[in-house]
């Protein structure tokens, strides 16, 4: 006998199996598959220095076989605005997710936030099927044709570290609910610090000193590392059971190793001088986090084959923190506020080779036009309200001539208004009581020293961004 939960989720697809085939016309013509793989503060000169040092080969085969290059962001550089920005193809005034924390609630933004359709609701609704692994504000988890692994950042978190990880068992964090009980063994929970830390200790040295400053710099990557593991291992087992057309995972060490320890990746940046002790031992960590996610990049890869198009991006880049450049114990070393440039590649049958400017912050799009490359990937018609698909989409200059000729572009009329009808906004809740509870508690038990987190009336409380 079917679960409640599952027979709803049958009879929902099921419907909407029979809207599709209504439709005047085939909604999908042509197309690929795709893979698509967000990596968070993601810097383009970060990344072209470690390919000419042979340090990347994943994304140096963007570089050698495809395309690679910077993509321009937008402002505010907020992780939550920007990856809602980069899913649905519009803005945040369009989108409604403007911040990490709504204003009125006090809560940071969730799915039913959310104004406009993202992708995985667009390709369901065309009768595709699409898997999701932590992309931000996902949760609580909407009804897909597919998979949704969604992604929760707890209000505390706004004291402390703006990046999700699993921590319990969150009501709404998968959809189908039942996926929960199948991905459970491959989640590294941060409230299990033994087989993270030695997880950890695998990537990165081991410091050789226990002060507060060592032991909160460690934990916040710790806490990144135990989501990035958990995304890819979800991303994984996606693309090796029955994937959808597309396939979508989100991963963040960068942005947290570049907040964290630019002052040691490029101490020249700083007025005063970094010590000699400091630098020995967290010197190569942002080295290092990119090197860790171009493995996780080369696994997603593998599993996807080579029949799925592969396509990267990044919501901004990095650069050091000019408020702290005076300050050598400040947490936060580097920042992106200034909107510095995020990463965009695509490798592929519909791509063509572009050759690669190592290092360089000359743009080849704008992230409003991941969205809209997306669904022309998997042969569907873009929205014609969108940006990107109103005024040109620079990413798709990128697509090999014959591809895009046999694949030309088709625009239809968008579904925001009936969308925004059947999913009235809500304000944001959170997935329980313990919620915060259960962060912070994971958080000591990784070894954050720090104390008891500041209260909203601190700096870093009132500044996410100074957080993340």
């Amino acid at each position: 006998m079917l679960q409640p939960m599952e027979a709803l989720r049958r009879l929902w697809i099921a419907g909407l199996a029979a809207l599709v085939a209504c439709a005047d016309g085939p909604v999908r013509q042509g197309g690929t598959d795709v893979l698509l793989v967000g990596v968070d503060g993601l810097d383009p000169v970060v990344v072209g220095e470690l390919i000419q040092e042979g340090r990347l080969p994943n994304f140096a085969r963007f570089a050698n076989e495809g395309v690679l290059g910077a993509l321009e962001t937008q402002r505010p550089t907020f992780s939550p605005v920007l990856w809602t920005t980069i899913a649905t193809g519009q803005g945040s005034a369009e989108h409604g997710v403007v911040d990490f924390i709504e204003a009125s609630s006090g809560m940071p933004f969730t799915s039913e936030s959310r104004q406009v359709p993202a992708l995985w609701n667009l390709v369901s609704d065309a009768g595709l099927r699409v898997d999701v692994a932590g992309w931000w504000v996902t949760w609580p988890a909407e009804p897909v044709n597919g998979r949704l692994a969604a992604s929760y950042a707890a209000q505390a978190q706004a004291h402390v570290l703006w990046k999700s990880a699993y921590v319990s068992d969150y009501e709404g964090q998968t959809f189908p609910p039942r996926l929960f009980d199948e991905l459970r063994p491959l989640i590294t929970f941060a409230s299990e610090p033994g087989p993270l830390l030695e997880e950890l200790w695998r990537s990165f040295p081991k410091p050789d000193d226990q002060s507060p400053l060592t032991r909160r710099l460690v934990t916040d990557l710790a806490w990144t590392l135990s989501a990035d593991r958990s995304f890819e291992a979800i991303g994984r087992h996606f693309l090796a059971n029955d994937p959808g057309e597309l396939v979508l995972v989100y991963l963040s060490l960068p942005d947290v190793a570049g907040h964290r320890f630019w002052r040691y990746y490029r101490p020249q940046d700083f007025p005063y001088p970094v010590p000699e002790r400091e630098l020995a031992r967290f010197g190569d960590y942002l080295r290092l986090a990119y090197e860790d996610v171009d493995r996780a990049l080369g696994r997603l890869m593998e599993a996807a084959g080579e029949d799925r198009a592969v396509v990267l991006v990044s919501d901004h880049g990095m650069t050091f923190d000019p408020e702290g450049r005076t300050d050598p114990d400040a947490i936060t070393s580097g920042h992106h506020r200034s909107g510095e440039s995020g990463l965009f590649g695509a490798l592929g049958a519909p791509f063509t080779h572009r050759p690669y400017e190592p290092g360089s912050r000359r743009a080849l799009g704008n992230i409003l036009g991941v969205a809209p490359l997306v669904l022309r990937l998997l042969g569907l018609e873009r929205p014609d309200h969108w940006p990107a698909v109103r005024h040109g989409n620079g990413l798709e200059e990128w697509l090999d001539p014959t591809w895009a000729a046999a694949q030309p572009a088709r625009a239809g009329p968008h579904s925001d208004a009936a969308w925004r009808a059947q999913n009235p906004r809500r304000a944001p809740r959170a997935p329980s009581e313990e919620a915060n509870e259960l962060f912070l508690d994971a958080l000591h038990g990784l070894g954050y020293l720090g104390g008891e987190p500041r209260t909203a009336s601190g700096d870093e409380a009132s500044d996410p961004d100074a957080q993340r």
